[in-house]
């Protein structure tokens, strides 16, 4: 069934925005939300013909819009369909500007830019091939959920100066960590420059080097200055500055216990779901609702564990949690719920793996059980 998205006057949600262009923002995304893709598109046109600049946009009205994008799904404002509709719109509306994009001076540079497999949120890596376009480089922008095999082939045939690889969501970090595993593996003896970025590794300052990248940016205009101090600065070692304050991480679980979990995951899902099913009677759906509502819950946190235990980012954990709190109440689940599933979670890792490997993995249960009491001790939360 095609799902379209018509002009509506239903009322629109307020739009936090703010910055240089905030007034256009706003706009410009009141249009989307309303199914005005052409209203939005000429709101677009006619600040290129005022004088505004491609980055300009890009960093003050696109990016923005976006980012308020997905706070308005994330707090149920909007629909997915409407948060799909608001992308796709933006992409093209990105590509209106192609011309204007495509007239700089070329120097010699070359990047290739992608989204890691499983990912596909792709505007942010977009703007960040565009910015590098227009800064004289030749770009081979691949898009969303590119194979690893696919990226391995193109260097075999192609050199880039420098590759960009970004991840929104935060467990697929961990196909960071083998794709970069993988190019560097296939490609030893080759000095191959790589770059991350995304919403993990904004969240944690240490991540990038934990997968194994030569640096990370936060955005476009960073992303170009840090390729160019990895490719100019007479190959000294770059260096990023970490947070001064007191930083939270637990250990990286060894490989043994990893390999342990990954082989009863499905074990542990469905024992755990077979058990919460029985007591989460508050949940107001019938039973079959109910019990593919909890396996996506648990088979989620199966995704983040596997992530963030390959790197110990405790920081994740806390991005993912508040996050799944802002949604709440959502599908019929209420902060208690996410409280009792976790237990019963952790319960079955115990039960289905050695008491060597489940030591390695508790503290990580421990750590999202004891954090999810803390945020339902809040009254905002309750």
């Amino acid at each position: 069934m095609n799902i379209i998205i018509t002009e509506t006057s239903s009322p629109v949600p307020e739009i936090l925005i703010e910055g240089t262009l905030a007034d256009k923002a706003k706009q410009y995304l009141s249009f989307l939300l309303q199914g005005k893709r052409q209203n939005a598109s000429q709101l677009i046109m006619e600040a290129i013909a005022q004088g505004v600049t491609i980055k300009e946009i890009y960093m003050d009205v696109f990016q923005p819009s976006q980012l308020e994008v997905g706070r308005l799904w994330q707090t149920n404002q909007i629909s997915v369909a409407q948060e799909h509709y608001c992308t796709v719109s933006t992409q093209m509306i990105m590509s209106q500007l192609f011309p204007h994009i495509l007239t700089s001076e070329k120097n010699g540079n070359n990047l290739l830019a992608i989204c890691v497999g499983g990912e596909l949120h792709e505007i942010g890596m977009r703007i960040v091939a565009d910015f590098f376009e227009m800064e004289g480089w030749d770009t081979y922008y691949i898009g969303a959920n590119t194979p690893t095999n696919t990226i391995i082939d193109t260097l075999n045939v192609q050199h880039f100066d420098i590759i960009a690889i970004s991840a929104t969501i935060t467990y697929n970090i961990l196909y960071v960590k083998e794709l970069i595993q993988s190019i560097r593996g296939a490609h030893a003896d080759k000095e191959i420059k790589i770059l991350v970025g995304g919403r993990p590794f904004n969240i944690a300052p240490r991540l990038w080097k934990k997968v194994g990248a030569d640096g990370c940016a936060k955005d476009a205009p960073g992303a170009i200055q840090k390729a160019q101090d990895l490719l100019y600065l007479d190959n000294q070692t770059v260096t990023e500055k970490m947070p001064s304050e007191p930083y939270e991480e637990l250990l990286p679980i060894t490989a043994h216990a990893m390999s342990s979990f990954l082989q009863q995951k499905d074990t542990i899902i469905k024992n755990a779901v077979d058990e919460a099913v029985r007591y989460e009677d508050d949940m107001p759906y019938d039973s079959m609702k109910k019990e593919t509502i909890i396996r996506y819950g648990f088979e989620y946190t199966t995704r983040m564990l596997e992530a963030v235990m390959a790197v110990g980012e405790i920081a994740l954990f806390e991005d993912q949690i508040t996050w799944a709190q802002d949604r709440l109440p959502h599908d019929g689940v209420q902060s208690k719920n996410i409280l009792r599933l976790f237990k019963i979670y952790s319960k079955h890792i115990s039960t289905s793996l050695s008491e060597q490997d489940a030591s390695e993995i508790q503290p990580y249960m421990s750590w999202l059980i004891k954090r999810q009491e803390q945020l339902m001790s809040d009254v905002s939360f309750c």
